[in-house]
């Protein structure tokens, strides 16, 4: 660990680095977003029945809210190479649907993950293009995230509520010496145009290893706050009027129980989806083999370059699979695409797979 950290630069983007395979999780990044936004997606259920549009806009915060945890990764999961899938989803509980999760590699640098969250009972509808980089500190390193989210609720008129980001930035502390800790850093923005409410968010480290969120909600029309908000990533969050008193608990996501995503039978896979990219290297991982996993990696990272050296050559762009470019340079999930398809026109037969098999299931 500390002879490849020795090589690193201040400053240095990661992204552009190849990780040895011991510094790697056995998932890619496109499975860490999936974990995070099917798990507990749940929480949306019962929106359409809230006549509120107040209380509507708290569920959809508490919802995005709950993606903020506490993280305890010791390694850095794969970086997906472009044309890279995976797709997930939670099971039907015999009354709210199934939550469909489809996420591609639109870009690799720089790298740009598009996905879409899907539940058609609720007809509930998410989609986000998210940007990472890494950047060295020499005892840390920074996680910047961009590229906002959107969720439309299509009973409702397709009312619409626009994240500035799927989660906020990360900072991991203590990467070479000292104890590693991971801290919510910056600020986030959800707002709502046809209800003209809004909340604006900041992340901080308020006392070591205590990682705050405080912000407000408001009428972005009048200015008027409506809520104070206060609490800390993981556990509890609060609001509460500017005037005070009726203080209420708005989540604490450490008393939610996460469902469980499947993956898609073997012979429904295609050759890009992580789960057949990475399958190797994984195995490898949790065989405790890290000279055959290394070997494993490096030829998918060999593969990757001489396909972005032949696109470079003949001057053509990514195209995607289950995406394609639209307004605004965001990339949305095609209108033929759906995992119940992909299920439908699989071997008869073939069993879905619980999640961590052969991945394991990130964890926060």
């Amino acid at each position: 660990m500390r002879s490849f950290v020795s090589q690193l630069k201040l400053g240095q983007d990661m992204t552009k680095i190849s990780l040895p395979a011991e510094l790697c999780h056995p998932y890619t990044m496109l499975e860490v977003m999936s974990y995070r936004e099917t798990t507990l997606f749940k929480l949306l259920f019962g929106i359409n029945e809230v006549t509120d549009p107040t209380e509507r806009f708290l569920r959809v915060l508490k919802w995005h809210l709950s993606m903020v945890r506490q993280e305890n990764f010791e390694k850095k999961p794969f970086n997906p190479v472009l044309g890279e899938t995976h797709i997930s989803f939670v099971d039907d509980d015999g009354k709210n649907g199934s939550v469909e999760f489809i996420s591609e590699q639109v870009s690799h640098h720089p790298p740009v993950s598009a996905f879409s969250v899907k539940n058609d009972k609720h007809n509930l509808d998410v989609w986000a293009n998210i940007s990472f980089s890494v950047k060295f500190g020499g005892n840390s390193a920074t996680i910047a995230t961009s590229g906002g989210a959107s969720l439309k609720i299509g009973n409702l008129g397709d009312e619409l509520y626009e994240m500035s980001r799927c989660i906020p930035n990360m900072m991991v502390r203590n990467v070479v010496w000292g104890t590693k800790y991971i801290i919510w850093e910056g600020d986030l923005t959800m707002t709502c145009k046809k209800t003209g409410l809004e909340a604006h968010l900041v992340f901080s480290e308020a006392k070591k290893q205590e990682n705050r969120v405080e912000g407000t909600i408001k009428n972005a029309s009048t200015g008027e706050i409506l809520f104070n908000l206060a609490g800390v990533c993981g556990s509890e969050i609060f609001i509460e009027p500017p005037s005070g008193g009726d203080k209420r608990l708005l989540l604490d996501v450490s008393k939610e129980e996460y469902d469980c995503p499947k993956y898609l039978p073997e012979s429904a896979l295609t050759p890009m989806s992580s789960v057949a990219i990475w399958g190797p290297v994984n195995e490898a991982i949790l065989k405790g083999d890290i000279a055959a996993a290394d070997v494993a990696k490096q030829k998918i990272e060999a593969a990757q370059r001489a396909k972005r050296a032949d696109r470079a050559a003949k001057g053509e762009e990514y195209e995607g699979q289950f995406f394609t470019k639209g307004e605004n340079e965001v990339w949305r999930l095609k209108a033929d695409v759906s995992i119940s398809k992909m299920v439908a026109n699989a071997a008869p037969g073939a069993e879905v797979g619980e999640a961590g098999a052969p991945n394991t299931p990130p964890t926060d």
